[in-house]
């Protein structure tokens, strides 16, 4: 009794949950603004929003002990991705909550067949720990796929700073150009955001590519942020490094394309190997049946 109790308790908390994202949240500009680093934004989008819910479900999240689900997402994985600590709390709660609820209505129904419910207990806590580290595993499969594709952007973006530098603007207006050549690119576009709150706080653009390049850890805007310094600090000709590094960046994101195409048709080769190997033995088991069948 106290476990259908239980389990129907969860149950409604995991549908609560699951249907909260159909209703439309009111926009809050302070959570907007809070992207230009404005430590004073920031709280106060942190006290608009403590009347959420779901940033107190996540905050609560945050105050658990840890378990001991495999590696976490870091930080860095978390901003790269645009997803806040309190956001992935709350997705790990949530995951967890729904994974333990649809296992307890499984003990229920099985305990009502008359099924021994002796493991029910370890199951339950094991689909708890395995929902738990759900979201973990997601932020990051997204960030690093995020950081590949940063490093791919980031050989595009220098290639066009080195193309404003040889048409003789500044290191500075070529960085700033370069970054507003695309609007579609997220990549050029987190840029773009990076240079703009540099522009506030009067801050070097080559500090401010380094300090995205440290913070979201692509090592590709690293060596960017290296080479514009260069020209910014000493004044030195920067055209044909930049090229150099565009081109090499370009060469690497080639490569690493070429490896996973092979990755994926070597997958293909092996399934469509065992699809082959699953119909022969069918046949074969066919024509065995035939001829142990057969008076001769």
């Amino acid at each position: 009794m106290i476990l259908t109790v239980i389990g129907g308790a969860l149950i409604g908390v995991a549908v609560a949950v699951l249907v909260s994202p159909l209703f439309t949240a009111r926009p809050k500009l302070s959570a907007a603004m809070a992207t230009f680093g404005s430590e004073a934004t920031a709280e106060t989008s942190s006290g608009v929003s403590r009347d959420d819910w779901k940033t107190r479900m996540g905050t609560w999240g945050m105050k658990l002990p840890p378990l001991p689900v495999g590696p976490k997402a870091t930080k860095m994985d978390l901003q790269l991705i645009g997803r806040t600590e309190v956001d992935h709390a709350f997705q790990k709660v949530l995951y967890a909550f729904s994974t333990t609820a649809i296992l307890i209505l499984s003990a229920v129904v099985l305990s009502a067949a008359g099924v021994p419910n002796d493991l029910f207990f370890l199951a339950i806590c094991l689909g708890f720990m395995a929902g738990w580290s759900v979201p973990d595993r997601q932020a990051r499969a997204l960030a690093q796929r995020a950081r590949k594709e940063f490093g791919r952007g980031v050989g595009s973006f220098i290639e066009l700073v080195a193309t404003e530098v040889k048409r003789g603007a500044h290191v500075t207006a070529a960085v700033a150009s370069a970054s507003t050549v695309s609007n579609d690119s997220w990549v050029f576009v987190r840029i773009r955001q990076v240079l703009t709150r540099a522009q506030y706080q009067q801050q070097q653009v080559w500090d401010a590519l380094d300090d995205l390049a440290a913070e979201i850890h692509v090592p590709e805007l690293s060596e960017a942020a290296r080479i514009v310094r260069l020209s910014g600090k000493d004044g030195a000709r920067i055209y044909e490094a930049l090229r150099a590094s565009g081109k090499n960046l370009r060469m690497r994101a080639l490569a690493d394309e070429h490896e996973q195409a092979n990755l994926v048709s070597g997958k293909i080769a092996r399934r469509i190997q065992g699809i082959v190997m699953i119909f022969l033995g069918m046949i074969l088991t066919a024509l065995f049946i035939n001829i142990s069948a057969s008076p001769f």
